[in-house]
């Protein structure tokens, strides 16, 4: 719809009201009808469509002849949106609240102005709240349900909803103040509860997906909360590059950043399909260096000598994986979320990000059609937050087996999962401890011939389990967060031992003092005539 001013109808003072009918008929008439949810008859809709065009013929000395009439239009129709609601009795705010906020609803026309842009700021912030923070605000505001109700309904702590509610209305205040908007917050509770009962937010899809191809267990932490979004902006720009960090995740074993990285080139925007950060270096407040990765012709890279330089000559604490995914792209940004993993993750108060280097593909992946290698010096620190350095992990203890050569080795629990490792006998021991190395080789040749060639051993072909997971007392079942295709890290020794390690999507939201694995065995490695299921059964440590 064009951006009109007042001035296209006014003539000698006199308002064309036919030609704004024209205009904006169906304009109106969908505000109201998308807003109304079926608590409107027809008769509503078109009383509500008259008395815009009433109230905008009185008030025409009073708009501002250069401001879109648009603006006006809309904040006009939604004011007598929830006026209809009030004489219908169809909202539960309290009318006291209504009527000193709305007062001089239709007298002050710049008042309608300035809350219509109030409006679509605040529906905007709603849209970008996770989804844990949107049903805690919409059940508290909306549905009038008590903190003690919320908590109850969504298994969740009391302390976690006033955490919740707390953070949404400072959201929705700086959104406001950045834009020069000042409020109670009282009344911007109001504005942004009106507008979800009005529905500009009630059915829009809720994004569930907040790091982009995280595992189960991450998504399950973000939803209860267990992330820290920086509202204050933490960036650094670079040689026509801006690096932000959106949010972080970080416990034991996932480390998750969102980045928004801005172009001042645009052209940029349309080919990247995929970036690298071809120099990363992330350290924390102890210099614990989390993540180190360097590639290529580093000759000229000042971090790489900046690393040299601090004495550390060892890798990061993370595995060496990571995952880029570009989760979104706007006029001259992308949305990006990194992942990497590690085994024990240290409790850290900050993160010091370091890169000097993005390449940009057009391709999903670095393997080809490279756009651009774009060089700089990005610095950015972040303070993490107190659940992050204080979180806790618990350790769960071994009860009972069926198999009695199985030794549990670690089962302990973070935000995101928890890791199983243990170790017991596949079959037939072919060499000896103590064997030299010349016996060995010698027996693993014979092997090959006999049973098995080196590749089954090595490769993996056919694991010794299958089809496991973790269910917990309430018969909720979580299965793993490793690779696709299931071998998680299974080690096969041709010394009849085999060690097994995994990570399942069991989060503290869900964890019982008692939890049980269950994995099938494969009779390929194991005899399956007595058991054909190898049940493991772990009881949570006490403090």
């Amino acid at each position: 719809m064009e951006e009109y001013t007042i001035k296209k109808y006014l003539k000698n003072n006199k308002l064309n009201i036919e030609n704004m009918i024209n205009d904006y008929k169906d304009y109106i008439y969908t505000i109201v009808k998308n807003n109304s949810k079926g608590f409107f008859t027809n008769e509503d809709i078109e009383e509500v469509v008259s008395d815009v065009f009433l109230t905008t013929w009185h008030n025409k000395d009073r708009i501002d002849e250069d401001k879109p009439l648009k603006n006006y239009i809309a904040g006009i129709t939604k004011n007598l949106i929830l006026k209809k609601y009030r004489e219908k009795k169809y909202t539960n705010v309290e009318v006291s609240l209504e009527d000193e906020i709305f007062s001089n609803e239709l007298n002050n026309i710049e008042y309608v102005y300035e809350n219509n842009l109030v409006d679509e700021t605040i529906n905007e912030e709603l849209n970008n709240l996770t989804e844990l923070e949107y049903n805690i605000f919409t059940k508290f505001y909306y549905f009038s349900k008590s903190i003690k109700e919320i908590a109850k309904e969504m298994n969740i702590s009391e302390s976690l909803v006033k955490v919740k509610l707390h953070r949404v209305r400072k959201k929705l205040k700086i959104r406001l103040e950045t834009k020069g908007i000042i409020l109670k917050d009282i009344i911007i509770v109001f504005i942004a509860a009106m507008i979800i009962i009005s529905g500009y937010v009630i059915g829009r899809e809720i994004v569930k997906h907040f790091f982009i191809d995280s595992s189960d267990g991450v998504e399950k932490a973000v939803e209860n909360g267990y992330i820290e979004d920086y509202e204050i902006e933490k960036s650094n720009k670079s040689n026509g590059v801006s690096i932000e960090v959106e949010s972080v995740l970080m416990d034991d074993y996932n480390l998750a950043i969102n980045f928004c990285l801005k172009f001042d080139d645009k052209s940029y925007i349309d080919k990247i399909n995929y970036c690298e950060f071809d120099n990363l270096l992330i350290m924390d407040e102890n210099n614990n260096l989390i993540v180190t990765k360097f590639e290529g012709n580093n000759n000229d890279s000042n971090l790489l000598n900046f690393f040299a330089n601090s004495g550390n000559n060892y890798p990061g604490i993370s595995d060496g994986s990571e995952s880029i995914h570009i989760k979104s792209k706007s006029d001259n940004e992308i949305i990006m979320t990194y992942a990497t993993h590690s085994s024990e993750f240290p409790k850290s108060h900050k993160l010091n990000i370091m890169l000097d280097r993005i390449s940009l593909y057009s391709s999903n992946n670095d393997l080809e059609e490279k756009i651009d290698t774009i060089k700089g010096e990005w610095n950015i620190e972040v303070e993490l937050p107190e659940e992050f350095y204080n979180r806790e992990t618990v350790v769960y203890t071994l009860e009972s087996t069926n198999d009695e050569n199985l030794e549990l080795l670690e089962a302990n629990l973070s935000e995101t999962g928890i890791r199983i490792k243990f170790k017991t006998k596949w079959g037939q021991q072919y060499y000896n401890k103590d064997d030299s190395d010349e016996e060995i080789i010698e027996k693993l040749e014979k092997i090959r011939d006999e049973y098995l060639t080196f590749e089954y051993i090595v490769d993996n072909k056919i694991t010794p389990f299958y089809d496991y997971y973790i269910i917990n007392s309430s018969g909720k079942k979580f299965y793993p967060a490793g690779s696709s295709d299931g071998d998680g890290g299974i080690s096969i020794g041709s010394d009849g031992e085999v060690q097994y390690m995994q990570i399942f999507n069991m989060t503290p939201i869900d964890a019982t003092d008692k939890i049980t694995i269950i994995m099938e065995k494969d009779s390929n490695y194991f005899d399956t005539t007595k058991d054909k299921y190898l049940e493991i059964v772990l009881t949570r440590k006490s403090k």
